[in-house]
């Protein structure tokens, strides 16, 4: 039994927890009031799947490691893209057991349409009123618990340098 079992819970990281959890949960709302403003049947998560596959084809693993998504998360947000039309199911040529997803033409259409009307949302806002120095500290410490919430610490720079560039990559393509 670690000593911190029987310790009393710490305030600060309960709030911490609570505003972070509020944070993500803004960030989903924003998105959510653009997509319904432009009049879309779809959800956040569901722009997140389209955007991800505008830039290619990708089976439900390589979605889901982009997206820090599990397949089984991931699966009824393919269903409903499918459903509406967005995106289609196909067996991969080379490996009869992998599924592979891309956009349709509509798909593609409504991610072009969508991406090309930029927003600004509250974390952007918010984002840019904190000073370089806040901007600096809150992103090392956000890196400092990920890090010490992973099973593999010394992963998680690669893992992030892997998903900023391919984020910064997908973004600069739109």
């Amino acid at each position: 039994m670690s000593p911190n079992e029987n310790s009393p819970p710490d305030p600060a990281e309960i709030e911490s927890r609570i505003l972070l959890n509020w944070i993500v949960k803004l960030m989903i709302r924003d998105v959510d009031e653009y997509l319904r403003a432009q009049a879309v049947p779809i959800g956040s998560a569901q722009f997140s799947v389209l955007r991800v596959l505008r830039h290619g084809t990708q089976n439900l693993s390589e979605l889901g490691r982009f997206l820090l998504l599990s397949p089984a998360t991931l699966v009824p947000v393919i269903d409903a893209l499918v459903k509406h039309g967005y995106v289609r199911r196909e067996r991969d040529p080379n490996d009869r057991r992998r599924v592979q997803l891309s956009l349709t033409a509509e798909g593609d259409r409504l991610v072009q349409q969508l991406t090309c009307k930029p927003y600004q949302d509250s974390y952007h806002r918010a984002w840019q009123a904190l000073r370089p120095d806040q901007r600096a500290s809150l992103l090392k410490t956000l890196r400092h618990i990920i890090a010490a919430m992973s099973e593999s610490p010394s992963e998680v720079e690669a893992r992030l340098a892997e998903i900023m560039q391919t984020h910064l990559r997908r973004t600069a393509d739109e």
